[in-house]
């Protein structure tokens, strides 16, 4: 069974500093050293405790002796500079989700009962690398701060559903998250919509026809409509 790299002594919000260290002195555009972000951060020894863990997840990489953020962890350092939580958690969020120690734990949390905090870090204890209780607690609150995870109301581990991403448009404009049915309804509208021109340009003779609907009608009852249109005028040409 591996051993997954996790935090270090270390908090969630003290690694989120750790990741805009890197960014902050220049680690996205060329190899830094560890004593370098710390410097700037203005700690001692945290950011190489930090090393394996974001390796792992693939927020930096190895450059000699030093390391340098990737893609994805300039964005979240980009990110955090800028004070743009949101657009920080969803892209740490992503990395999380492709890292294989992130998937054996919620599929421990919805194996069976709700686990409570001491079931989690027992499961995460016995496949890290490290049994740090802190390393261990901030990895937790990074899989809760990243809406992986979330507790319910008994104080219980869920895994989260639907998180709201920075990029939605509903998210930005602070207005209440869409029908997710209004899309199927949307298209079946402009199916009939459709429906109705090409009638228009069919044959030899033209007819205007209004029909009149309401965004209360059911788009399965409008396609039926204008299709039965058709069909009468259809029958009343080929009778002529």
């Amino acid at each position: 069974m591996p051993d997954y790299p996790i935090p270090k002594r270390t908090t969630d919000e003290q690694l989120l500093k750790v990741v805009q260290g890197y960014y902050s002195t220049g680690g996205h555009n060329n190899p830094v050293s560890s004593t370098e972000v710390d410097d700037i951060i203005g700690t001692s020894d945290v950011t190489g405790r930090q090393t394996s863990f974001l390796e792992e997840i693939g927020i930096v990489g190895k450059d000699g002796r030093q390391r340098m953020l990737t893609d994805s962890g300039s964005d979240i350092g980009e990110a955090l500079m800028g004070n743009n939580e949101d657009l920080a958690r969803e892209k740490f969020r992503t990395l999380l989700n492709d890292w294989e120690f992130t998937e054996k734990i919620t599929g421990f949390v919805e194996m069976g009962d709700e686990p409570t905090d001491e079931a989690l870090t027992q499961y995460i204890k016995s496949n890290a690398s490290s049994d740090d209780a802190r390393g261990i607690s901030a990895l937790v609150d990074l899989l809760v701060w990243s809406d992986i995870l979330e507790k319910n109301d008994s104080g219980d581990y869920i895994t989260a559903n639907d998180p709201v991403t920075a990029s939605d448009p509903d998210h930005e404009s602070g207005q209440t998250p869409s029908n997710p049915r209004q899309g199927d309804q949307d298209t079946k509208k402009d199916s009939s919509a459709q429906e109705q021109s090409q009638f228009q340009s069919n044959g030899s003779d033209q007819f205007n026809i209004s029909f009149e609907f309401s965004a209360d009608d059911d788009p399965q009852d409008i396609e039926e409509t204008i299709t039965a249109a058709r069909r009468a005028i259809e029958l009343d040409l080929s009778d002529d």
